[in-house]
């Protein structure tokens, strides 16, 4: 029987938003800072804000509308007018009484920056309706969603301007300008096993009688000054989700709507954040900084170099006490900072188990073997211990693949919770790789969603979670984004489907929408399988080795491939980067990085630079399969002055604000300072 009861540390509220990224929020206890954030409820008017953004609603009935959006450093207001209909809407009853406001400091999914908490209560006979909204103090950005109780089964409609509009799945609501606008969307592929280009951009201009439907988790709106609001919404992929909304936003004539609250009576959260075209990328600065607010990269924890051994294909089988300890005096050597075990540490056996599913799911673990994830009695016979002791006498921490049983919609989350608190608290377990996960309906979602806010809270949110995104339904890249990192796609030698400019190619598409760190990118021994690439001027074997590595250096880097088996050459090579790296990596990640240059293609220059507020920016240039050795491209910041190449062949200078590179070899790089 399954044990819905909300695991030790998740209120019922959490569990019935979904935890992750939907409605987990920790109080903290004392006054704490002074808060640039406020929320006041004056008369009719709900104000919410900070020093950079301003939102206001009416309230009537315990309706919302909105009728502001001001941006305080430009002064542009977003809103003609109040809005027609009602944001922050849900089909319950009929308030009985005022609504109310209250504040609190709290941590968004417990490992958030401390951040202004306030919740308008709405009495119904079915019980309060909660709208909580989230007001970070240095972001121009204001998140909300709202918890009801049991919704009632009619749903509403409105026709307007000719249009019909479903009013009970309404999460915002604005009364805009269109003239001069555009709407722009994001489509994030998953099951990027099956998918090479990832991220696809979507731009349609916006009139007075025009009507523009998209389904998306990132879309915004742009003036003709380049001047937006960002939207961002914090659930699974539209192609994934287990509710029925037709889009996601929606703009009638000079009306925008966002909709789709979600299948549970907790909405998925929303974030509103407004740019300028102050710096390069601005778009992107703002959308990375939110999400660095939301899960703040800690030395240590986040932006790691990690190697896993599955990249060269060997299977369960290789995951024996004498080859795991082989490949922590490897990665020791080559400077890394972690080792992951992938599927074969463990007893059971993954495939054998799959077998006996009944929902495509791989296996209920728990029924195939009570003691599936025991350490492996003969390729481990002394258990875990000396693989561990080994990785904390090289200084390495470890990583741990493991795969929660899916069967039965997650029926056994708890079991899984709780091995896994054992395996991490008794083995020191730095990472955790989830994989194998298939979401088959809303509840599966909620379980799976608390089994991961439960493990966050009770390790305090020290541990890594890897969420991967190769295959079947799962949370993708919005569904749990302070959860840690997502592990974004499955490439190998072995069936060429592993091309370096590629891989470059999906880390810099995915940065102009999420922070690098929070993306684990791999790298492979690019001399296996040489054969299978001819003479192809993109084989990976054609790059300088250092090159792989910096190509992903800015993401969170994947080791993935068996490093006590790479030439001594690769690792030579690599290992002068990456100790370079090491030592500028919680600077590199604590800033925005703006990805540079074209979309990589193998032909064209591309690269990333860091957009800190204050001291030096970083930057990694990548020269492609072209004659032409020099390079330039804008600086975030007008005061940088000087540059001062850390790794690579080739000179860097400032000139005229824009950083000028040349690089000597084709396929090579240039890691640069700038000051």
């Amino acid at each position: 029987m399954a044990d819905d009861n909300p695991a030790p540390g998740v209120t019922r509220r959490a569990l019935l938003g979904g935890a992750l990224g939907v409605g987990a929020t920790l109080a903290l206890g004392g006054s704490g800072p002074v808060s640039e954030s406020y929320a006041t409820l004056r008369g009719d008017t709900l104000t919410v804000g900070n020093s950079l953004l301003r939102r206001q609603w009416r309230v009537r009935g315990g309706a919302l509308y909105a009728t502001s959006v001001l941006d305080l450093v430009s002064g542009h207001e977003w809103v003609v007018d109040e809005a027609e209909i009602q944001s922050l809407a849900r089909n319950v009853e009929a308030a009985t009484g005022r609504s109310t406001l209250t504040t609190s400091r709290v941590s968004v999914d417990g490992v958030s920056e401390p951040m202004l908490q306030a919740q308008l209560v709405t009495p119904t006979r079915s019980g309060p309706l909660v709208r909580p909204f989230l007001i970070p103090d240095d972001q121009a950005t204001i998140g909300q969603q709202v918890l009801t109780p049991a919704r009632q089964s009619a749903t509403r409609t409105r026709a307007i301007d000719g249009r019909t509009v479903q009013l009970d799945d309404v999460q915002e609501a604005l009364h805009i300008d269109p003239r001069g606008c555009t709407l722009g969307w994001t489509d994030f592929k998953e099951q990027t096993d099956h998918h090479t280009e990832l991220v696809h951009e979507h731009r349609a201009p916006l009139g007075p009688d025009g009507s523009v439907e998209a389904r998306a988790n990132v879309w915004y709106l742009e003036d003709h000054s380049h001047s937006g609001l960002l939207f961002t919404k914090s659930s699974m992929g539209p192609s994934f989700r287990f509710s029925s909304e037709p889009y996601d936003v929606a703009v009638r004539g000079d009306h925008l709507y966002a909709y789709g609250h979600g299948p549970t009576s907790s909405g998925c959260r929303e974030w509103m954040t407004v740019y300028r075209p102050d710096v390069p990328g601005d778009r992107t600065v703002a959308a990375q900084r939110l999400q660095l607010a939301l899960r703040p990269v800690r030395s240590g924890r986040d932006g790691l170099a990690v190697s896993n051994t599955w990249g060269d294909r060997s299977g369960p089988g290789r995951m024996s006490e004498r080859f795991l300890l082989d490949e922590i005096k490897a990665a020791e050597e080559l400077g890394l900072d972690a080792v992951q075990l992938d599927d074969g540490w463990q007893k059971g056996n993954t495939k054998e188990a799959q077998k006996g599913a009944q929902d495509s799911s791989w296996g209920d673990y728990w029924a195939f073997d009570a003691d599936f994830w025991a350490p492996h009695p003969t390729r481990l016979p002394h258990g875990l211990t000396p693989v561990i002791d080994a990785a904390r006498k090289a200084g390495l921490g470890v990583g741990m693949w493991f795969s929660p049983a899916s069967a039965h919609e997650f029926a056994n989350w708890r079991r899984d919770l709780r091995c896994l608190l054992d395996l991490i608290r008794r083995h020191h377990i730095s990472q955790v790789k989830l994989d194998g996960v298939l979401l088959t309906s809303a509840r599966a979602e909620e379980r799976f969603r608390s089994l991961l806010q439960s493990l966050l809270n009770q390790t305090h949110g020290q541990v890594v979670l890897d969420l991967d995104v190769t295959a079947q339904r799962r949370l993708g890249y919005w569904g749990a984004a302070t959860a840690g990192t997502v592990f974004v796609e499955n490439r190998y030698t072995d069936n060429r489907s592993y091309w370096p400019h590629q891989t470059f190619r999906s880390l810099w598409k995915l940065a102009h929408h999420i922070p690098p760190s929070r993306l684990r990118m791999e790298f492979l021994n690019p001399y296996r399988n040489t054969q299978k690439y001819g003479n192809h001027p993109l084989a990976p074997a054609r790059y300088d080795p250092a090159t792989l590595f910096a190509m992903v250096m800015m993401a969170s880097p994947l080791a993935w491939f068996e490093v006590q088996n790479a030439p001594q050459s690769f690792r030579r090579r690599i290992g002068g980067l990456l100790r370079v790296w090491e030592g500028l990596r919680d600077e590199i990640h604590a800033s925005p990085i703006l990805p540079v240059g074209s979309a990589p293609d193998g032909y064209s220059w591309a690269g990333f630079c860091t957009v800190p507020d204050l001291g030096d920016a970083y930057a990694v240039v990548i020269r492609p399969l072209t004659s032409a050795s020099s390079w330039s491209f804008r600086l975030p910041r007008r005061d940088l002055r000087t540059a001062t190449v850390l790794h690579g062949d080739g000179t860097a200078s400032v000139v005229g604000g824009a950083l000028k590179v040349s690089v000597r070899r084709p396929l090579s790089h240039l890691f640069v300072r700038i000051r």
